[in-house]
């Protein structure tokens, strides 16, 4: 008797745009619209459906999307910690440069140094404790999103927050229960400090307009 060996199914080199959300741990929208300015390598299947090269996410969350030969500096990627315990935002602080050497990262131990700081390096994240004492993390975070210093800023929340309070939230922000999920953080801040370096270089690339003759 013939014994006929099963073909070996290859992983295939691309993921959906919800997977590709999933592993990056942003909405579908904004892996589309990263897509779209050249981010991510994408192309479409003859029904219409995106598809997301999987070398080119590993890049991306590995921070290398916006590397190019030759690119002038990127401005540095801007992160505001702000937790009342002094042992863990030292951990913030030594997990984040450890992920991102690029990253610029200022901490803050209760509501009042978070908003100035917030004010003063305009960051591009913020992760915030709930539980912050002087002004509480979800009182920051709500001031936040109706602030002009608020506009752009992604938000990360950690800590404890009833139902009712949650609903009070803006949808984009996320919020994760503590202990602190550093392996689930390390792959939203990577993802995010990604996405803005390549939207950076972009910037870059513009033609300025001036005027004159």
């Amino acid at each position: 008797m013939i014994i006929k060996a099963r073909p070996v199914r290859r992983a295939a080199p691309y993921c959906t745009t919800r997977e590709a959300a999933e592993r990056l741990g942003v909405s579908v929208r904004t892996v589309q619209h990263w897509a779209e300015r050249g981010v991510l390598e994408v192309w479409k299947t003859a029904g219409g459906h995106r598809r997301i090269g999987l070398r080119s996410l590993e890049r991306f969350i590995a921070g290398e999307a916006a590397a190019r030969p030759g690119a002038a500096p990127v401005a540095a990627f801007k992160v505001v910690v702000a937790d009342a315990d002094a042992a863990l935002l030292r951990l913030y602080q030594l997990r984040l440069r450890a992920w991102d050497p690029q990253i610029e990262v200022h901490a803050a131990r209760d509501g009042p140094e978070a908003l100035l700081a917030v004010g003063r390096e305009q960051p591009n994240l913020l992760i915030v404790d709930l539980g912050l004492p002087g002004v509480d993390g979800l009182e920051m975070v709500r001031m936040l999103a109706t602030h002009p210093y608020g506009a752009g800023l992604q938000i990360i929340a950690v800590g404890a927050a009833p139902p009712e309070a949650r609903g009070d939230l803006p949808a984009a922000i996320k919020v994760h229960a503590k202990p602190v999920p550093f392996q689930l953080l390390e792959r939203e801040v990577r993802a995010a400090a990604a996405g803005w370096r390549a939207l950076a270089s972009d910037w870059q690339d513009e033609p300025s307009i001036t005027g004159g003759p």
